[in-house]
């Protein structure tokens, strides 16, 4: 009977451990946080920068056009397995950008992605000069009012290197 109950206990030990290992690490956003792809009506791309305001935003034509449609998909599977930094809140996030993707739902759910970055501000002679910092391998996401950051290093990626690129071809594009 000793013998049995010396590796039950070890066994016991643990599978508690790895039990509290696992509940205090932040996790995957849970289930049903954001939409599917299906339920996604709009997508649209809003330019940022120096001239921000001098463009209009760019949609994405999810209707007639697969690519788009498999670039959304793509994107909100990164948001479903990054990991979400401390919750979603209705406390304002420091500013990102300057780049957006503005998802809608048929029922009006309303999903904001920009680039992380955070505001430094660094001694100059009499003066401090602030400057945007890009936080790696994470984005801002906003659900309706509720906001929260998101490790996610493919959509960090996209967001930082395709989503210009996107925005970019759309200029040259014939209208």
């Amino acid at each position: 009977m000793n013998k049995l109950l010396l590796p039950l206990t070890v066994l016991l030990g643990a599978a508690l451990f790895l039990a509290g290992v696992m509940a205090d690490r932040p996790g995957s956003p849970e289930a049903g946080v954001f939409p599917m792809a299906e339920d996604i009506t709009a997508a649209r791309m809003i330019p940022g920068g120096e001239e921000e305001g001098a463009q209009s935003p760019v949609d994405l034509n999810l209707q007639h056009d697969d690519k788009n449609r498999l670039e959304i998909a793509r994107i909100l599977y990164w948001l479903s397995v990054g990991t979400l930094q401390g919750g979603l809140s209705r406390q304002p996030l420091p500013s990102g950008g300057p780049e957006q993707l503005v998802m809608e739902t048929a029922d009006g759910t309303v999903l904001t992605l920009t680039n992380a970055v955070d505001r430094i501000a660094v001694p100059a002679q009499d003066s401090w000069l602030t400057t945007g910092v890009s936080v790696p391998q994470t984005v801002n996401v906003r659900i309706n009012d509720m906001a929260g950051r998101i490790t996610a290093p493919d959509l960090k990626r996209w967001m930082e290197e395709e989503l210009p690129r996107r925005i970019e071809e759309s200029r040259k594009a014939p209208q």
